[in-house]
């Protein structure tokens, strides 16, 4: 049995069965109503909601079919059964072709009749379930309001099968106005708006309440004044309603004047606004959380952009902590270079210049040791993750404040356990942590009158990486260990100290999902120990591989086919680099050309044939780059000529990664002749055929 009462409408012109009938319906559970003409039935159908129709005599001149067809227009979802005689036994059959559901035929038991109307009711419930649910699931499968409303609209049409409906919403200056609509003319649908309480709108809206509207307004004393649209011949008004709050009006209509709406079409209409009130406001609620989370991801962003800002500012400052040490590092080797080169001009030398070359040689190589360690500490980069080695990172940055340690007379014991594996980590963010931590034990030993040891100890741990420094100082005063780590706190004087250096350690840290602490140590010093997650990397990279060195980017180029060198262009700014150039390739045997700007390279190109061009990346009028987009638009053949040489690619100028995406050949400076040569002779020269 269905769950609900079914409202069923008996047509019988005899008195005596129908009240039979209708009591024992009622008997049943049914709701049951008779009707003894057919002009009376048609009245009852307009005026109230069956959910089935049982004729048993339909006392009428007209035809049994056309009184059907009658029905069906006024209740479309009522199901029709008829009792037949076993003289129109023919009409009831040609009555089933044309949509009733079946037919008992006379004489019949009350239990089989009775069997005939639960299955169509539960035909009738089952079809209106699936269509409201049906149209529940496109209207919930989407938490975007536009698709929300749209669905809905789309659904309202088809389900309650109207001419035109719309979805009123508040806007923000409390009015409704057309959300979403099917059937209407847009231009009409941007003018409309309705203040709560007018109209038949805005009264559903403020009285939460549904109208069903047969023909002219003017029929209805409650909206008097209100003018008619000639179209709508009815429509049914139902606020959308979610809990106790009054979301907005549903409006439905029909154009027909023979197909009006009834009180069953509006009980359905009702249910289903129920759900797109439902629906209205998760979708509101999920643009809540929406603006919400965007709200949340701008603040983020905005604290990540302050927080690099900060990282930025912090490295300044330990850039210049560490140029000073390093201006000390350089300047020795400087001076041996300085001195044997002047030595090697006034001809003071006995037993050959070999010596005083290979000196100045060592002591430059040395210079540029040092300097690559503070271009990699100074490079700005995004945060990437990649297999490094921390004990060669450690190592980095003890050679980047050896001019600190060694003048302040600072022994450094370090303890690394071997090997040690690889940690995906960012290299630039360890670095940073490494040498904040460092210096600020280098800080702290400089005044110290006891002895002044670095203690650097590394060890896996429970699936972490550990890393301990541990100074021989005075340690930290108690009352500052709780606060060290704080944004801009400091105990040194202004000028001398930002406050950031430990905070910024302690959230670079962090976002490798690792810790800091601090403590002071007994017998006299300070701690610091910074864990991280250690995760093994499957194929250890190498050092080049690690750093993505120029050596690996040409590794990946493919030789240049090209004839054997005869003709070399050189494009370099600087007349000592370039003199250089034009010295060793032509003690090769090359003839030289050069150009000292990237326009006057161009134009010689024109003009010329060259089997490889040397050039520098950053030169003036016409840089590197765009001079090889030049050279290839003239004749791409010539782009795979080109061998780059530059002193900037690390420093954030786009150079490796214009040389990353073309897969030029790429050499740092600086570099010896026989570095150059090796490139040359791997990608540009063609080995000679032994014969």
């Amino acid at each position: 049995m269905t769950t609900r009462k079914a409202h069923i409408l008996v047509i019988d012109n005899e008195k005596s069965p129908r009240e039979l009938l209708l009591a024992s319906l009622k008997q049943k559970g049914y709701e049951a109503e008779g009707a003894e003409q057919s002009e009376d039935a048609l009245q009852r159908l307009k005026d109230g909601i069956y959910d089935l129709v049982l004729i048993i005599h339909c006392a009428s001149s007209e035809p049994l079919l056309d009184c059907v067809e009658k029905i069906r227009r006024l209740q479309p979802e009522a199901e029709i059964v008829m009792i037949a005689g076993f003289s129109n036994i023919d009409d009831a059959v040609e009555a089933m072709r044309h949509g009733i559901f079946d037919f008992v035929q006379k004489p019949y038991r009350l239990e089989n009749l009775l069997n005939v109307i639960e299955k169509a009711l539960q035909k009738n419930e089952v079809k209106l379930l699936m269509g409201l649910y049906e149209a529940s699931r496109l209207i919930f499968s989407s938490m975007k309001m536009e698709d929300l409303l749209d669905r809905a609209v789309e659904q309202i049409k088809k389900v309650m099968e109207a001419d035109s409906c719309s979805l009123m919403l508040l806007n923000e200056s409390g009015k409704l106005t057309i959300a979403a609509h099917r059937g209407m003319d847009e231009k009409v649908v941007k003018g409309i708006e309705v203040e709560v309480g007018d109209r038949v709108a805005g009264r559903a809206f403020k009285e939460a309440k549904p109208y069903l509207l047969i023909d002219k307004l003017d029929h209805y004393s409650e909206f008097d004044g209100v003018k008619s649209n000639a179209k709508i011949h009815s429509s049914m008004v139902i606020p959308l309603i979610s809990g106790l709050q009054v979301l907005g009006v549903m409006n439905i209509n029909r154009f027909s004047p023979q197909n009006h709406f009834n009180q069953r079409d509006l009980r359905n209409a009702t249910i289903f606004a129920a759900q797109v009130g439902q629906a209205v406001q998760n979708a509101k609620l999920f643009q809540e959380i929406e603006k919400k989370a965007e709200e949340v991801r701008q603040a983020h962003e905005v604290l990540k952009q302050a927080q690099h800002q900060l990282m930025a500012a912090e490295k300044l400052v330990s850039i210049g902590r560490l140029v000073g040490g390093l201006s000390h590092e350089i300047n020795n080797p400087l001076t041996a270079v300085i001195g044997y080169a002047q030595m090697l001009l006034d001809g003071q030398y006995k037993d050959g210049p070999e010596d005083k070359l290979r000196i100045i040689i060592r002591e430059a190589r040395r210079c540029e040791k040092i300097i690559q360690h503070l271009r990699t500490f100074a490079r700005v980069s995004r945060a990437r993750l990649e297999p490094v080695n921390p004990c060669a990172l450690l190592n980095e940055c003890l050679e980047m404040i050896a001019g600190d340690i060694k003048i302040n007379d600072i022994q450094v014991e370090k303890k690394y356990p071997y090997p040690f594996p690889e940690m995906e980590a960012d290299p630039d963010q360890l670095r940073q942590i490494f040498v904040n931590i460092l210096s600020n034990a280098v800080l702290a030993l400089e005044n110290h009158p006891g002895v002044r040891q670095i203690n650097v100890d590394v060890r896996m741990e429970d699936g972490q990486a550990i890393f301990d420094f541990t100074d021989s100082g005075a340690g930290i005063p108690e009352e500052h260990l709780a606060k060290i780590f704080d944004p801009f706190f400091t105990t040194r004087e202004v000028g001398k100290g930002t406050g950031l250096g430990l905070s910024l350690v302690y959230a670079m840290a962090e976002e490798h999902h690792g810790k800091v602490r601090a403590q002071n140590v007994k017998g006299g010093g300070a701690k610091f120990s910074i864990s991280f997650p250690l995760k093994r990397v499957s194929e250890p990279a190498s050092q080049q591989a690690k750093e993505a060195t120029a050596q690996n980017l040409v590794s990946k180029t493919q030789p240049r086919e090209t004839e054997r060198i005869s003709r070399v262009l050189v494009v370099e700014d600087e007349e000592t680099v370039r003199n250089l150039l034009l010295a060793i390739l032509g003690g090769r045997g090359y003839e030289v050309d050069t150009a000292s700007d990237g326009e006057g390279a161009l134009e010689k190109i024109r003009k010329n044939s060259y089997e490889l061009i040397v050039c520098d990346f950053r030169l003036p009028k016409l840089n590197g780059g765009k001079l090889y987009e030049a050279v290839k638009g003239l004749n791409d053949s010539y782009a795979r000529r080109f061998l780059f040489i530059s002193g900037s690619a690390e420093m954030g100028d786009g150079a490796f990664q214009f040389f990353q995406k073309n897969l030029v050949p790429y050499l740092p400076k600086p570099f010896s002749g026989d570095e150059l040569f090796e490139i040359i002779d791997k990608y540009f020269q063609k080995k000679m055929k032994t014969v």
